[in-house]
């Protein structure tokens, strides 16, 4: 039998006196995972390293402009080397968890803003949808303000 995604109702049919239909539960089909998927996958695992993802993500909200540009590190076009323990952008160059630290500590001095207050908000991952775009209506510098000690907010 071959299923073609069609709605069906297999049967084992036993004759004789007092013979009955018996429906056999339908085995579910197991999904084909085509070559274009796994390597999909595969690369999406490469890209996916915590450390770098976090750092990333600070630079972002603080609007690196290299970082903006995708010139520091360009996640979708790119792989993490494991063995390295670098990320090489597809240009070639190598991005190491020091060089974006070093970044996102420098645009935090340039703005004058507190690191305490960016960790703490980074890890606060409860937004409501309303909160998020309140926060993403707000001017630059009026966001920066959440991470300036001393600032009524």
């Amino acid at each position: 039998m071959k299923f073609d995604g069609a709605s069906f109702e297999p049967y084992i049919a036993i004759e004789g006196p007092g013979a009955q239909r018996i429906a056999a539960k339908p085995k579910t089909p197991k999904p084909v995972i085509d070559a274009d998927t796994a390597e999909y996958e595969s690369e999406m695992a490469t890209m996916r390293q915590p450390e770098f993802d976090h750092v990333v993500a600070i630079l972002d909200l603080l609007e690196e402009p290299a970082q903006m540009s995708g010139r520091l590190y360009d996640r979708w076009r790119g792989r993490y080397s494991e063995r390295e323990r670098v990320f090489i952008n597809r240009d070639g160059s190598r991005v190491t968890l020091a060089t974006l630290q070093v970044a996102a500590d420098a645009r935090i001095g340039q703005l004058g803003l507190d690191r305490d207050l960016i960790e703490a908000w980074m890890a606060r991952r409860d937004f409501l949808a309303a909160e998020e775009q309140m926060w993403r209506r707000q001017t630059f510098e009026q966001r920066m303000q959440t991470f300036r000690r001393g600032v009524a907010q």
